[in-house]
């Protein structure tokens, strides 16, 4: 291996852990949401089953993952409202 070539693997791994770096703050509230989504979709899947002979039903989609995921339990909640009502 050459010199050139781990000074460009130096330089690559600088600028990888720059990114890491200045985008953590973005990366963790990605990977908060994300969680939340997962969540709040396993608790409408619960939900699901727990009442499902009640005619209570939300379908487990990319809406309903992203309110699962911004709003949490009173998301959840305002889904199966909003069920109710419609």
């Amino acid at each position: 291996m050459s010199s050139d070539n781990i000074i460009m693997y130096m330089i690559g791994i600088c600028l990888f852990f720059a990114v890491i770096i200045f985008f953590s703050d973005k990366f963790k509230t990605m990977g908060k949401f994300v969680f939340n989504g997962v969540i709040g979709s396993a608790g409408i899947y619960i939900v699901n089953t727990l009442f499902k002979s009640f005619g209570l039903y939300v379908g487990i989609n990319l809406i309903t993952f992203t309110v699962a995921g911004l709003l949490g339990i009173p998301g959840i909640i305002s889904l199966y409202i909003i069920n109710a009502f419609l």
